[in-house]
């Protein structure tokens, strides 16, 4: 099953069952939209991704845990004493010059309104970032001395599930998992936020925050997410069936900043979505041709874009990128051992940034990933690998410069054809400022 045909069954299976009206027994809770991202993974790696994880080296963290502990602490106290306007969870990935993280995405946001009235939950790791941050270890700890209940759903999902799709999952612990996170997690961000008293809360996540999207809204504060990545109707956490009414549900941000108009036909039950811009402005590159080239990875691409590479590499007399994803911190010595032997490798993780690496090459080979876009607008060739969900780039297929390809062979055979210069779409607008500022302005 390709990913677009899992894809488009699980939301007639939502439309058939309509599973957006089922409620929990107790709390009459609307949960099917809380746990439909971890039900559609698990679907996903079943019959597209087919994800086996690496093994993790595993560190000691008692340090760390009381170092979060008394910053944490400090950071609580300093900020209740004083009114923050602007609520940030961030995800800082990116490294700037003085080595401290930064969250690419809100950055601009961020810079954009007063640092003494914004209030930094970062999520990214143990990390020091360029703005004094919380980093949630509370939240870890309650759900660590949380002791998880059966909840009752209504629904026989296993069954349903299974039948429906022919498989052999236990749907009811991932459900049961999820439904006692988001307990946890929805009674301590409504504490937080009571207590920190915000207007805005702007969030930088794969659209899955939902117990804090349900507070903002209880709360009646503003509540927006800065796109991050791909959220094409291909990605679950952002596409939903036109046929199903969501107005009951609160589960959702208010609003949906994107990167720029291409991005907002999406079917995703916000408000209003709003291109904003993103940090840089993703303009064709000048440099001359290097014939270097670029993998883009992803833990769960790690092995199949790995064999590509061993069996490319001896073959190619170019320099070969390989870029992984910040999430792969787990996975760096693994990919560095793997391929120590090639001469002609370089493997990045964050000291460079995907916008520096497209600089420095002519083409990208990837499976999936949002730097498609990005090498597209910035005049790079793409070589998408026909492997796992590569088809979630179908809106793409048709563009010149996008190669389907199956082998090293395929790739050779396109590889000194030219860019070709089209009336591109624009993928990523410069962020928008005074776009920005209007609208806080005219929140008021």
């Amino acid at each position: 099953m390709t990913s677009s045909e899992l894809f488009n069954k699980f939301l007639a299976f939502e439309e058939k069952f309509n599973v957006f009206n089922l409620k929990t027994d107790i709390e009459e809770l609307y949960w099917w939209d809380i746990v439909r991202y971890a039900i559609y993974s698990e679907l996903n790696n079943n019959f597209v991704r087919k994800h086996q994880d690496i093994p993790a080296i595993k560190k000691k963290k008692s340090f760390i845990l009381l170092k979060n502990v008394f910053v944490d602490v400090f950071y609580l106290l300093k900020s209740f004493l004083f009114k923050k306007e602007f609520f940030f969870f961030l995800c800082s990935r990116s490294k700037n010059s003085n080595h401290f993280n930064f969250d690419s995405v809100a950055r601009n946001f961020i810079k954009s309104v007063p640092s003494g009235k914004s209030f930094y939950l970062e999520t990214y790791f143990a990390v020091q970032t360029e703005y004094p941050s919380y980093s949630n270890i509370f939240l870890a700890i309650m759900k660590k001395l949380h002791k998880s209940r059966d909840i009752k759903l209504n629904f026989d999902i296993n069954k349903i599930l299974n039948e429906e799709f022919q498989t052999d999952i236990d749907f009811y612990s991932v459900v049961q998992k999820n439904l006692n996170n988001y307990t946890v997690e929805y009674n301590y961000y409504k504490v937080l936020l009571k207590v920190l008293k915000p207007k805005y809360c702007f969030i930088v996540q794969n659209g899955i925050q939902k117990a804090l999207f349900s507070v903002a809204n209880d709360l009646n504060i503003e509540c927006v997410e800065l796109q991050h990545g791909q959220i094409n109707s291909f990605h679950i956490a952002y596409s939903y069936s036109k046929n199903i009414d969501y107005s009951h549900l609160k589960s959702f941000p208010k609003y949906l900043f994107t990167y720029s108009e291409f991005w907002n036909k999406i079917n995703f039950p916000v408000y209003k979505k709003i291109s904003m811009g993103k940090e840089n402005k993703i303009d064709k590159d000048k440099a001359q041709e290097s014939g270097d080239i670029a993998f883009v990875f992803a833990n769960i691409y790690t092995e199949n874009l790995l064999s590509f590479v061993k069996e490319l590499a001896p073959q190619f007399d170019k320099k070969i990128y390989i870029k992984l994803h910040p999430n792969q911190k787990n996975e760096l010595d693994y990919v560095k051992n793997a391929l120590s032997q090639y001469k002609n490798i370089e493997i990045v993780y964050i000291e460079k940034s995907m916008d520096e690496i497209l600089s420095l090459v002519s083409s990208v080979v990837m499976i999936q990933s949002t730097t498609i876009y990005e090498a597209l607008q910035k005049g790079k060739k793409i070589f998408l690998y026909k492997k796992q969900d590569y088809d979630t780039h179908s809106d793409v297929f048709d563009n010149e410069n996008v190669y389907l390809i199956d082998s090293v062979d395929d790739f050779f055979e396109h590889q000194d054809k030219p860019f070709v210069n089209l009336e591109q779409v624009i993928f990523f607008e410069p962020f928008n400022k005074n776009k920005f500022l209007s609208f806080l302005e005219k929140q008021k």
